[in-house]
């Protein structure tokens, strides 16, 4: 649920790491769609030193962002929900190989993975690459605590999003990995670190 409480907390030692990782999760708009022209904040971690955040932005982005430092610029991989740049948005027709906006509406889930080693970066869509850019510098730490849900910056705004099948992991994901878990085969067993940590919500 977003508004002023819209997101959980959790401890973020030992789960998220600023030289590499993967996060990925299923997404589903409740009561809004891509045109809302409003953020939703799905996943962020952020600290003095370092961002990590999955958000939408109220011009149709959906935007992995990581970098160092708690303010923008940062190194951003950004994909428009249509598929093209946002400068083109509302003058380009949908092509078949990309995601109209009414896709991105009330009752349709779509698979999200972020991926992010100590030189690269990647955004997964429904088991595609849709965005992947050289990192310039990575974060130098990241936040103590992790939030997850759909957080506004308009806390007057009250909608709502589901998240499923959330998934942390210690190292970058293999593209074929990825696509395996779009297509629901999580069978395949991948080694962790030593610690390692499974966060349930009910």
């Amino acid at each position: 649920k977003s508004g002023t409480d819209g997101f959980l907390s959790f401890p973020a030692d030992g789960v998220l790491y600023p030289d590499r990782g993967t996060v990925e999760f299923w997404l589903s708009p409740v009561d809004w769609d891509g045109n809302d022209r409003q953020f939703h904040t799905f996943f962020e971690t952020r600290g003095h030193e370092g961002v990590v955040q999955i958000f939408k932005d109220s011009n149709a982005n959906l935007v992995f962002e990581i970098g160092r430092g708690k303010t923008p610029l940062h190194e951003s991989a950004f994909f428009s929900l249509k598929g093209i740049d946002q400068r083109e948005w509302w003058d380009t027709p949908t092509e078949a190989d990309v995601v109209p906006i009414n896709v991105w509406g009330p009752g349709r889930w779509h698979h999200i993975a972020c991926v992010w080693s100590p030189s690269r970066q990647y955004l997964y869509i429904d088991g595609k690459c849709v965005s992947g850019k050289l990192l310039m510098e990575i974060p130098a730490s990241l936040g103590t605590t992790f939030h997850l849900g759909d957080l506004s910056k308009n806390l007057s705004r009250s909608t709502l999003s589901l998240i499923d099948r959330v998934y942390i992991y210690d190292r970058p994901l293999t593209e074929k990995q990825i696509q395996a878990h779009f297509a629901g085969d999580y069978r395949k067993k991948f080694k962790f670190s030593e610690e390692h940590f499974r966060l349930d919500y009910k």
